[in-house]
């Protein structure tokens, strides 16, 4: 009886056993930046949450952070995903990008990326002259992860207040199966292209949104595991309700895109 019972506690940890989850944190908290605080904030919830899946999931945790005046570049961006040291098909990746970028829509500009997603402000100017959130993502897929998830809160605008905590409280084993059952990649970005995106000093209105769902996924809508990053995606791309302000912009509208497959349970 003894030995059953081991080789049951190995078959029911084996889904993570190894695995790492990646989290490149990037973030334009440069001086002078008028969002700096929320960009802050924004890194703080997503260590947070990154150790909450970690948790949660029994995976290892290398959380990279490029940040600051004098590394935030776009080559050290690449840098640091060139250094990822990738379980392929095993490891997932969380790319998070907080900061100013851009994105504007062929309409306005002639030069637009082909991308729907936004480019850095990497290096210092907001133009498309360098790898946008899109061309980042591909470099870390072609390191093989299983899942890689992609997020951009850019095109940014301060305004004061702050956004509504979101209730906590899902059944662990569907936050698990999130990470562990499913292969692809997931790309969300806070806004369209011609948007701003705004932020409170407690961060950005997207990511309040967006981040907790990353542990706290809206069970009203998952009828199995299958459907729970449809589900995610779905809360995350709402319309974004945003206060008076000098753009005259009232409303953020979220974008994602995935190719999810479900690897099924155990």
């Amino acid at each position: 009886m003894k030995a059953v019972l081991i080789v049951a506690a190995s078959l029911y940890s084996v889904a993570a056993f190894g695995q790492t989850l990646h989290v490149l944190a990037v973030s334009d908290n440069t001086k002078g930046n008028n969002i700096r605080v929320g960009v802050n904030n924004n890194l703080r919830n997503l260590h947070e949450t990154a150790e909450k899946i970690a948790s949660i999931t029994d995976m290892k945790m290398n959380f990279v952070s490029v940040e600051g005046d004098l590394n935030f570049k776009c080559s050290s961006v690449e840098e640091e995903i060139n250094k990822l040291v990738i379980r392929q098909d095993e490891d997932v990746v969380i790319f998070y990008y907080s900061g100013h970028g851009g994105h504007p829509s062929a309409t306005s500009n002639k030069d637009a990326p082909s991308s729907p997603f936004p480019w850095l402000y990497c290096d210092g100017q907001l133009k498309p002259i360098g790898p946008n959130q899109e061309e980042f993502t591909r470099k870390i897929e072609s390191k093989k992860p299983r899942l890689v998830i992609s997020v951009a809160d850019a095109c940014n605008s301060a305004v004061p207040g702050q956004f509504p905590k979101v209730a906590k409280g899902v059944p662990e084993d569907l936050v698990r199966d999130m990470y562990l059952r499913f292969k692809g990649t997931i790309l969300v970005s806070s806004s369209i292209s011609d948007q701003f995106s705004f932020y409170y000093d407690s961060g950005g209105m997207f990511s309040a949104r967006f981040l907790p769902l990353l542990t706290d996924v809206p069970t009203s809508e998952i009828s199995k595991s299958a459907d729970v990053w449809d589900a995610v995606l779905k809360e995350a791309k709402k319309t974004i309700k945003v206060p008076e302000n000098d753009t005259g912009q009232l409303e953020q509208q979220p974008q994602a895109m995935s190719d999810l497959v479900f690897l099924g349970t155990q």
